[in-house]
């Protein structure tokens, strides 16, 4: 168990960085699509695939316009069903006799109580019986057709539709609205039955019939509703069946309407029966896949990319992008219908390399982007050809970018993506089609979405530098700028220093370019390695402006601590000033381990009888770390040494040269960098032709005094 906890602990980073990527490739794994059906296809195009055949037998499903169109026909055709109620009937007569007989009784009193027309009261008194005998024939004509009272949504139809009657046996018969009466025209015919000879009895009458009558005849919703959806369920979302084993469309025959629909069914299926046919052996085979592609990746970096290996922030940071945006595709298509895969062309692949290119150079900007393009092709229902192309706009956007570091070159790049997706699908399409005439736009337009979102990637850039502590060449550039102000405050508290900080910088950046290194940070990184100096400039011989020497008043070790604390104070001043870590650590590894050799050999001098402690006169370090690192540490040595020189001839160069490099080998400042010995080798040649530039030395010819 101890043993265990030891290794755990020894090797805790190296154990962190698996499980990461087996992690990666778990999520993957999960959401990947659950269906075997990938394949691309369009209406009316070629089928680019190998000849179909069933691989189980399916029903054809219907259009989904077919299907609604069908479901609404079927909807219109049942005729609307309206009840007639004879209790209604019942309840009028009944009404109207008392109605009447109340009526009647009350007329007469008011008639015979009225004495201006004494004369008349005979003649203007009603006679009940006669007057319900008319109003009953009224209504038995009147209910002998019935009277029906439209619904609401019945009101526009006209008189002759059709219409379902039900009596109370359930017994319908068919019959049009204008079979019978509504409201208005029963008041109608009531007004025309009764005689006109007596007007005011005959107005009587009338008002009694209209307040009686009701409608017979309603509107059932619910029984018709109920044979609506008895309709409806009848019509059936396929047309057909496919038999297993039977051909489906052979390679090159063009996608019809008919073949369509048949596809789309077959597409359905896979995804209605995702755990019939997902079964763990594709899971499997989806794991293992993805865990050689991701860990052939990993291989890659760690071989090939030892600064990003050894920093977790790196690592974790390219595994997540390529994860995130397998999600976000992952998403996009699952709401992406199938006959719309032309919205496809708008995700920004290119996004990825740009990132990556921004961050961490060409080389793993390219794996980086074959491997996420590799992945995508487990998700993505397209062809071949559509990486194909995703994979040359990606390479085109990598060198694009390979000195973006202004906004108008960030355009300028944008265009070259734009460019190359447009002629890499009109090529596709030409070699697909035989001929432009089919040439659709839609998929254009698409690619101009897509390369705007690749112009979005140029904001992120800072983001994900603050995020994850990284530094990109924008900031490297804005760094470099002499008028940036801590290089302001160093060229004025010690503008020895400053000047010292330039030629090194020239010294390491073309040196970097010898040797393959990052130019940029090369030159930035040795611009502020000695900003911790102007806590003490007096002390450095570069900033004295007289003869005194304020170390000779000083112990040894008090000069040492002087010296090597400007390292200290160099890596507080950078980070307060917010410098990139990147940055900082030129500040902690341009002296590396090495000793204060001056002072150290003072001390040594002025007592040879005790033992002095090298610790107290040692650098803290770390050692370089990488080629850039190094070639400063070499090109900062190299320039405070060749000060000494007066008049130095070639061979006191070569010497110089030879020396300060031998001089960090046998102290083994570079055993956790990558300089090779080819790298040593031209790093000694550049250095040696710029310091002899900078000295002016010429070849000495003979027989000349």
């Amino acid at each position: 168990m101890i043993k265990l906890a030891n290794t755990v602990i020894n090797r805790h980073l190296d154990i962190f960085r698996y499980l990461l990527v087996g992690a990666v490739i778990v999520l993957l794994t999960y959401i990947y699509p659950r269906n075997n059906f990938k394949f691309d296809y369009e209406k009316d195009k070629p089928w680019l695939h190998e000849t179909m055949y069933a691989p189980f037998s399916f029903s054809i499903k219907k259009p989904v316009e077919e299907f609604e169109r069908e479901q609404k026909e079927a909807t219109e055709s049942v005729l609307p069903y309206y009840d007639f109620n004879p209790a209604v009937i019942v309840q009028v007569q009944e009404t109207f006799k008392s109605t009447l007989q109340k009526a009647v009784v009350e007329y007469n009193q008011i008639i015979a109580a009225d004495t201006t027309i004494a004369e008349q009261r005979d003649s203007l008194l009603i006679d009940q019986l006669s007057y319900l005998e008319k109003g009953q024939m009224i209504l038995d004509a009147i209910y002998e057709v019935g009277i029906l009272e439209r619904a609401e949504e019945h009101q526009k139809l006209e008189s002759d539709a059709l219409v379902n009657i039900l009596s109370d046996t359930n017994v319908g018969s068919l019959k049009t609205f204008g079979d019978f009466y509504s409201l208005p025209t029963a008041y109608q015919f009531i007004v025309d039955e009764v005689s006109k000879e007596d007007e005011i009895r005959n107005a009587f009458l009338v008002s009694l019939v209209e307040n009686v009558i009701q409608p017979n005849i309603r509107y059932n919703e619910k029984t018709t509703n109920q044979f609506r959806e008895e309709k409806v369920q009848a019509i059936l979302p396929t047309k057909g069946v496919i038999q297993e084993s039977e051909k489906i469309i052979d390679q090159g025959t063009k996608v019809t309407e008919e073949k369509f629909q048949v596809l789309n069914s077959l597409r359905e299926e896979y995804q209605k029966g995702e755990e019939t046919f997902a079964s763990w052996y594709k899971t499997m085979g989806y794991f293992l896949m993805t865990s050689l592609i991701m860990l052939i990746f990993y291989y890659y970096i760690r071989t090939s990319q030892s600064p990003v290996y050894k920093s977790l922030r790196k690592i974790t940071f390219i595994f997540v992008i390529i994860l995130v945006f397998q999600y976000l595709i992952s998403l996009l298509v699952g709401s992406v219908a199938a006959s719309d895969r032309t919205l496809l062309y708008a995700i920004p692949f290119c996004m990825v390399p740009i990132i990556f290119r921004t961050f961490f150079g060409v080389r793993l900007a390219l794996y980086g982007h074959m491997i996420n393009t590799m992945i995508s092709t487990f998700i993505l229902p397209v062809g071949s050809d559509y990486f194909i192309l995703q994979l040359l706009v990606g390479f085109v956007a990598i060198l694009a970018n390979r000195k973006a570091f202004y906004w108008s070159q960030f355009f300028r790049a944008t265009l070259y993506v734009f460019i190359a997706y447009g002629l890499g699908y009109l090529a596709i399409f030409l070699i697909r089609e035989g001929s432009p005439s089919e040439l659709q736009f839609l998929p254009f337009g698409w690619l101009m979405v897509n390369a705007f979102l690749v112009l979005l990637t140029f904001p992120l850039i800072p983001f994900f530098e603050k995020l994850f502590g990284f530094v990109s060449h924008i900031t490297l550039v804005e760094l470099s700028d002499l008028n940036n102000p801590l290089l302001k405050e160093l060229s004025v508290k010690a503008p020895g220093t400053f000047w010292h900080s330039i030629q090194v910088a020239n010294l390491a950046e073309a040196a970097a370019y010898e040797v393959g290194a990052d130019t940029l940070i090369t030159k930035v990184g040795a611009l502020y390695h000695d900003v911790g100096k102007m806590k003490n400039p007096m002390y450095f011989i570069e900033n004295q402006k007289s003869q005194i020497n304020l170390h000779d008043g000083l112990d040894y070790k008090d000069s040492a601590k002087i010296i090597i604390g400007h390292v200290i104070d160099g890596i507080e001043t950078a980070k307060t000033q917010g410098l990139p870590n990147d940055i900082v650590d030129f500040v902690r590894t341009h002296h590396g381990t090495t000793l204060t050799d001056y002072f150290y050999r003072k001390e040594v001098q002025a007592n040879p009888d005790q033992e002095v402690d090298p610790k107290l006169f040692q650098y803290p370090g770390p050692i370089p770390y990488s080629k850039e690192t190094a070639l400063v540490m070499i090109a900062d040595s190299l320039e405070a040494a060749s000060r000494s020189l007066n008049n130095p001839t070639q061979d006191d160069i070569d010497n110089l040269v030879d020396g300060i490099i031998q001089h960090k080998i046998r102290q083994q400042q570079f055993e956790n960098c990558d300089l090779s010995f080819k790298d040593l080798k031209l790093i000694r040649k550049k250095f040696k032709h710029l310091l002899k530039s900078n000295f002016h030395v010429r070849v000495k010819y003979p027989g000349l005094n």
